[in-house]
């Protein structure tokens, strides 16, 4: 005995065309904002030179350090992330790796 699954035959089209959309909606609008945030800190940091040099100077440095923890490292981080999250396909191996990933479990601070 089969089951009969009804599937609409456009369906699978328009849900890839609307996917399609709304990435380059999303794209848009974060370069948007991205934008908007850059010339506020920009604004910001003539804003605190103008006050005193050093000012501007260690708005900059508070600005890089921030910049590298909440967005480089975390892109480091996910670009270390496996392929693929299954052991591996020699069973001599998966202790290793199950060590491995343990310690690393471990470490993470969140």
């Amino acid at each position: 005995m089969s089951i009969i699954v009804y599937r609409h035959p456009v369906h699978g089209k328009v849900t890839r065309w609307f996917m399609y959309l709304f990435r380059k909606i999303i794209f848009f609008l974060s370069i948007a904002l991205t934008i908007i945030i850059i010339r506020e800190f920009i604004s910001l940091y003539s804003d605190l030179r103008g006050i005193d040099a050093y000012l501007g100077y260690a708005f900059l440095i508070f600005m890089g350090v921030v910049f590298i923890y909440f967005v480089i490292i975390p892109l480091i981080k996910v670009l270390l992330l496996p392929g693929s999250f299954a052991p591996v396909n020699h069973i001599d191996e998966r202790e290793k790796i199950m060590e491995k990933r343990l310690a690393r479990f471990k470490k993470n601070k969140y």
